[in-house]
Formats: C-alpha cells, sequence, structure tokens
C-alpha cells in the first residue's frame, strides 16, 4: 500500500507540473527526496511487490509504447521494454499480431538476433538490459465507412500519434494528457484496453452527413429483408436525422455512422410465420415446375457445345472472414469480377490507390489465404485461391 501511495503521489506531481510538452519541476528536490524515502523505506518493509514479482515471472518489464498511426490505418510501433541482463534470451510480446520491417536493439543501439515463435519473439539478447522494438503492423485498426478505430491492450499508459487531419469522435476513458504538433494530435492513454475512434478529413457538412444518412437508410433497409433486428440502429439513424434538421451536421455525420456499423454487426433472426411459409412452398413449386418446363424445352432443342464459362463464388471465399476491411472485401470482388486473377496495376487502376497501399492491401490477403502473387512478365499477377 506504501509504494502505490508513493506512485499516486509521483503521478499528482507529474499532472500538477505538466505544460504543454515540458515538466515544469517546483520543490523537486524536496518532493524527490522525500519520495526516495517511502521508496526505500516501502522496499525494506515489502522487499517483493506484486508488480516485479510479475515483471519477474514475464521476464521483462515494459517502459515505454509509442504507436504512430498513418492515414491508411498501418501503425509504426516503438516499444521499449526493460529486461534481465542475466538472461540470454527473452519472450516478449508485441501489440499487433503481424510485424512487418521488425528490427530490434538494444540500450547501445546494437541489433538483436531474434525469431517469432507462437506470436511471441524470442530475442537473443545476451547481457542487454533494454530493448527497443521498432515495426509496423495493420491490426492495430479497423474502419467502418469513414470512421477509424484504434484498439490498444496495453500493461502501460501509451501514446498515440494520429494522422494529420484526424478528428477524434471517441475515447474509451479519459486521456491523460492531449496535445498537437504539426497538425497531428498526441494522446497518452491510460494502461488497460483502449479504443480511440477519430475520422480523417473535414467533418460536419450537411451534404456529407445527408450522404452518410442515406448509407445508413439504405443498409438498415437491406438488413430488413434479411430479417435482421436493426431497432437500435433504426433508433440511432432517426437520432443523425433530427440533428442533421438542427444543423448538428458533425454530429449527424458520426451518428449516421454508428447506425450503419450497428447494422453491419446485428444478429439475423428469421422468425418465419404461417404465411411465409405457405409462400415459400408456393415458390418452391413454381421453381419445381419452371425447372421441369425449361427442361422438357432444351431437350427439344439442338444447340451447339458451348464454352462453359468459369464462375466464382465469392460469397464462399469471404465465408468466416467477417474481420475482413471493407477495401479487402472490394478487391475480392473485383478479382472475382475478372475472372480470378488481375494485375497487381490493374487493382491499383481500378480503386485509384497508392502503390505502397496496395502491396500492403495484397499482403494481408495473401496472409489470410485468399490470393497468391506470381511474376509475369516482371508483373505481379494476383489471383484469387478458391477454396
Amino acid at each position: 500500500m506504501l509504494l502505490k501511495l508513493v506512485n499516486l503521489k509521483f503521478g499528482e506531481l507529474a499532472e500538477f507540473g505538466y505544460k504543454g510538452k515540458q515538466m515544469v519541476c517546483i520543490g523537486t528536490n524536496r518532493i524527490a527526496f522525500n519520495a526516495l524515502t517511502l521508496l526505500l523505506l516501502a522496499s525494506l518493509l515489502q522487499p517483493i511487490n506484486i508488480e516485479y514479482a510479475s515483471a519477474i515471472e514475464d521476464e521483462y518489464s515494459p517502459q515505454s509504447l509509442l504507436l504512430m498511426v498513418y492515414a491508411d490505418g498501418m501503425v509504426d510501433v516503438e516499444y521499449v521494454v526493460l529486461v534481465d541482463p542475466r538472461q540470454i534470451s527473452i519472450n516478449v510480446s508485441l501489440p499487433g499480431m503481424f510485424y512487418e520491417n521488425l528490427l530490434v536493439i538494444n540500450e547501445e543501439d546494437l541489433p538483436l538476433d531474434y525469431s517469432i515463435l507462437d506470436g511471441k519473439v524470442l530475442v537473443y539478447s545476451l547481457g542487454s538490459w533494454k530493448l527497443k522494438f521498432y515495426y509496423t503492423t495493420p491490426d492495430l485498426t479497423s474502419k467502418a465507412g469513414r470512421l477509424w478505430t484504434l484498439h490498444v491492450n496495453s500493461y502501460i499508459s501509451f501514446t498515440v500519434k494520429l494522422p494529420a487531419d484526424a478528428t477524434v469522435v471517441f475515447l474509451s476513458k479519459a486521456p491523460t494528457s492531449i496535445w498537437t504538433a504539426n497538425g497531428h494530435y498526441f494522446i497518452t492513454m491510460p494502461a488497460g484496453k483502449q479504443e480511440i475512434s477519430y475520422i480523417i478529413g473535414v467533418i460536419g457538412s450537411k451534404e456529407r452527413a445527408i450522404v452518410l444518412i442515406n448509407e445508413a437508410e439504405q443498409a438498415i433497409i437491406e438488413a430488413e429483408t434479411k430479417g435482421a433486428d436493426v431497432t437500435q440502429a433504426s433508433s440511432k439513424l432517426s437520432e443523425a436525422r433530427t440533428a442533421l434538421e438542427e444543423g448538428r451536421y458533425a454530429e449527424a455525420e458520426l451518428l449516421a455512422t454508428q447506425a450503419k456499423k450497428m447494422t453491419e454487426e446485428a444478429p439475423i433472426k428469421i422468425v418465419p410465420s404461417q404465411w411465409d411459409r405457405l409462400w415459400v412452398a408456393l415458390g418452391a413449386v413454381a421453381i419445381g415446375l419452371s425447372i421441369i418446363i425449361i427442361f422438357f424445352q432444351l431437350r427439344r432443342r439442338v444447340k451447339p457445345t458451348a464454352k462453359k464459362i468459369r464462375q466464382i463464388n465469392v460469397h464462399k471465399i469471404l465465408e468466416g472472414k467477417r474481420h475482413l476491411r471493407l477495401e479487402d472485401r472490394e478487391a475480392i470482388e473485383f478479382i472475382a469480377s475478372a475472372g480470378g486473377e488481375v494485375f497487381e496495376a490493374e487493382i491499383r487502376e481500378h480503386f485509384k490507390l497508392p502503390k505502397s497501399t496496395v502491396w500492403r492491401m495484397i499482403k494481408r490477403l495473401e496472409r489470410e489465404g485468399l490470393v497468391k502473387v506470381e511474376k509475369v512478365g516482371g508483373q505481379n499477377l494476383v489471383r484469387l485461391i478458391e477454396r
């Protein structure tokens, strides 16, 4: 309890003396001396506390975490942990599941060897006491319409640098600090499972709000035809229309986006009534009669043998892949419409995307086992993998 009190005092001091991006220390020597005395006393009374025991058990102690988010959802991660220099190797869990361009260095900025096993990074630390991880991952963000959400589960407080022109619309908890620099938001969040939702670009226009409301309304209509429960989504859409009428355009955009997301996540519960069963039965009879009539008509005709056109079942390919991003699904549908294979340049031209963004998209689809890439005439040919 005494050690936690000391930590609380330090937190109060940091919050009181924070100004901009600098820490203003007033009476620091006296406070630091008292805090140090309490720490020494706590260490004598409680030689091993719970947090330290946990750090020893995990073989490392997180020190800092910085996440730099880009407009396409990619995140550059800078993660620093303290380790026991007596250990030859350390297993470290990193935020995300895919680590692109991973670099591990020690306190002297010397690169270290590592291997990835069971979702963790095994680092051959060789007497180092500090490890720094630098990599890029697409696994920390998701997108619904224009709304991006960053998902982070951290043992320590962390700082997020958002893309330029990003507008924050939701924070799972109150941040410990927020500041801006060169058009970027910097947000420090407390430890734990946190979410930051934001929209890139200007929000609050009447025209954009109307477009989003219409999209949400169309999504609700389509979901209703499939038997989904869209009660909450309809209520949220009604709030969006009210906000639009009252001139609160930014709020209307946000509410419409939330309504569409709720529609996409609404469970489908079809409870057929007696009339529904009757219509289904009549429809089945009508289809059966139509098939019989067409069969006999085809038997009377002599038709030349035609080459069978290859059809691709996109629904079957995407089955069980609900976590895919919207742009990834659209890419799969585009490849399928082209017969199952296209050149990477065709994807860039069709979606008007930069080369780096398309390359990352294809890498994600490769990891999901949905496409494979072959070199044809010096170009990348992207081919669907059918199940």
